[in-house]
């Protein structure tokens, strides 16, 4: 187990890296975190929508991405089908990570007018949860957990007692859920997974981005997930111990089989 969380690790640091200096925006700031250029996008069914479908519905979206960033420009594509299929138009506010993580909380205490919104997902189920909507049902009746990497509905459950992402109040959760189905799920999966270097969140996907490919089997039969920063947050020790090896990986003096054996020396 040691030597699958450290491969494991190893694979996402790696991913991580090279995705920031690959597709980082301009508007992106030093150490990787995004400054957040608040823009808004408007996703129109116009006369595009498939069998003239029509809506009076309008999704307001809150995401954690630059417009400009490779996860965001899949999920407008998602947007933009999904608003070709059913009419519904969705507009999409692009806070960027910093802007999201500071206004969330209170645009939800406040009710602020948002039905669906996207963060880091261990802070949406411990910080969050109380002002979210349960997805239990909505999920069942698509069979989520049917192609779900099993780990993620698991890790949320057990942090919020069931799975969450929608705003209590939202006027329109069937809607804002049946989006996050088209984000998060076949085509548009993948194409965030392999454009940002990222894992696909939808188990049937089964082309992965290169650099993680090897820990594609061994991932998807995970069932539960570790803390953020493997818990490194809270241990400074292990934390002080990380830095020096992680900083070697990713300068390119200490190779993939180093860090396991580095990790390994931890314990």
């Amino acid at each position: 187990m040691k030597k699958l969380l450290s491969t494991i690790l190893a694979a996402l640091l790696v991913a991580g890296a090279l995705s920031a200096c690959q597709t980082a925006p301009a508007s992106s700031t030093a150490g990787g975190e995004s400054a957040g250029d608040t823009t808004e996008s408007v996703a129109d069914a116009g006369d595009d929508a498939e069998g003239g479908a029509t809506s009076d519905v309008t999704l307001t979206y809150w995401s954690m991405w630059n417009s400009t960033e490779p996860q965001a420009i899949a999920i407008q594509e998602a947007i933009d089908a999904y608003t070709a299929e059913t009419g519904i138009q969705v507009t999409v506010q692009w806070n960027g990570r910093d802007t999201q993580q500071q206004t969330i909380q209170a645009a939800l205490d406040s009710k602020t007018s948002i039905d669906l919104f996207d963060e880091d997902f261990q802070r949406v189920s411990t910080q969050y949860n109380k002002s979210c909507l349960s997805l239990e049902d909505m999920a069942a009746a698509v069979g989520y957990e049917d192609y779900a990497v099993a780990a993620l509905p698991a890790a949320v459950r057990n942090w919020a007692g069931e799975l969450i992402a929608i705003p209590s109040y939202s006027e329109h959760p069937q809607e804002a859920f049946d989006l996050i189905v088209k984000i998060t799920s076949g085509e548009y999966d993948a194409k965030m997974a392999m454009a940002s270097n990222g894992i696909p969140a939808d188990i049937r996907n089964e082309e992965w981005p290169e650099m993680l490919a090897g820990v594609r089997e061994a991932f998807n039969v995970q069932t539960g997930v570790y803390d953020w920063n493997c818990g490194m947050n809270a241990n400074a020790d292990l934390g002080t111990a990380f830095q020096d090896p992680a900083a070697k990986l990713f300068e390119g003096s200490l190779d993939g089989q180093g860090f396991v054996e580095a990790m390994d020396a931890l314990y």
